[in-house]
């Protein structure tokens, strides 16, 4: 785990470091939930937890590659954060989705220490679907936040140019726009 934590950070830098933050805020939360239901870990389920981690940074890798090809192809910073996270998302959802339903069927049918990796497994899926996507693209979104947090109204912009037209409306729209790009 060490070892892909130090990758990501000299890899992704900053976003790296997010996105091991994300990952150390995944264990913290699973190890806590697992606490709470008094689950007790035996080798199949921290080969579960291990395998959470890896699927919680594969989540990472395909949202920060996304990213790089949507800034590869001219989008603006924030444009490609919001992008990244929007197109990644299905393939996160469908990976995570696939996995958990394997882990139920190993909790319903397993026994002994079966049950124990799919609980393990199943607990980290749900905790890294909230770590990897919402959270974690709030991380990103703050960093790359500018002064104002909400994009200027279009009534804020029509005040601001003189006089009002219909070519000042197209450029409004414009302004607008780019405070969503």
């Amino acid at each position: 785990t060490l070892a892909v934590a130090g990758f990501m950070i000299v890899y992704y830098l900053v976003a790296g470091a997010v996105a091991n933050v994300a990952l150390l805020l995944n264990i913290v939360i699973l190890l806590g939930v697992l606490c709470s239901i008094d689950v007790t870990l035996t080798l199949p389920g921290i080969a579960g937890i291990v395998l959470t981690v890896g699927m919680a940074v594969d989540a990472n890798v395909l949202i920060y590659e996304r990213m790089r090809e949507e800034l590869a192809a001219g989008k603006s910073v924030r444009g490609a954060v919001a992008a990244g996270y929007s197109k990644a998302f299905g393939t996160i959802f469908d990976s995570n989705l696939t996995t958990l339903i394997s882990s139920v069927l190993l909790i319903i049918f397993g026994t002994g220490t079966i049950k124990g990796f799919g609980t393990a497994l199943t607990v980290g899926l749900i905790v890294s679907m909230f770590t990897a996507t919402p959270g974690h693209n709030w991380a990103n979104r703050s960093k790359y936040r500018r002064r104002s947090t909400t994009p200027p109204s279009p009534i804020a912009v029509h005040c601001t140019l003189q006089p009002f037209s219909v070519s000042h409306t197209a450029e409004s729209r414009r302004l607008v726009q780019s405070a969503y790009d």
